[in-house]
């Protein structure tokens, strides 16, 4: 996972550095209240009159949806064994659920939040990825980490 990344000569980004800032971009989603998107009208005043602009605010849920699978697309090349099963599974019940949306016309807004639910769990599981690849140490690997086991869910 060492490649690097130019995006100008005087700064170089690693994979990890790409990886660490987009679970700091999801987090900062999740930070917020995860809000169905909506328009906002503004009144606007010009020389002539006025008018009123109308600001779309995103889905928060949308957007996290989107992050959290840009996550998934990133790390591809780095899946395990475990993180192909889960993914594979995760797929079938996101498959089950749009199935059910199509079929039943459940409301879009009900929709997205199942959606929300099952990439939470596909959230988790990347994170599982990341400690099973001591993707995020910083300090040198220890005989005390050799022990640790992480709990899924």
């Amino acid at each position: 996972m060492g490649e690097q990344f130019y995006t100008n000569k005087q700064q170089m980004l690693n994979i990890q550095q790409i990886v660490l800032g987009h679970l700091k971009q999801i987090l900062q989603i999740c930070c917020g209240e995860f809000r169905s998107g909506y328009t906002d009208k503004k009144p606007v005043t010009s020389g002539a009159g006025g008018y009123w602009e109308i600001i779309y605010h995103e889905d928060k849920r949308d957007a996290y949806i989107n992050a959290v699978n840009a996550l998934a697309d990133l790390l591809l090349p780095y899946y395990d064994k475990i993180m192909k099963e889960d993914v594979e599974k995760i797929e079938g019940e996101m498959e089950a659920k749009r199935k059910r949306y199509e079929e039943k016309k459940v409301r879009k807004d009900e929709w997205i939040s199942e959606k929300q639910e099952v990439t939470r769990g596909l959230f988790r599981k990347l994170n599982l990825l990341l400690h099973r690849k001591d993707y995020l140490k910083t300090a040198p690997y220890t005989e005390i980490d050799a022990g640790e086991e992480v709990e899924e869910d």
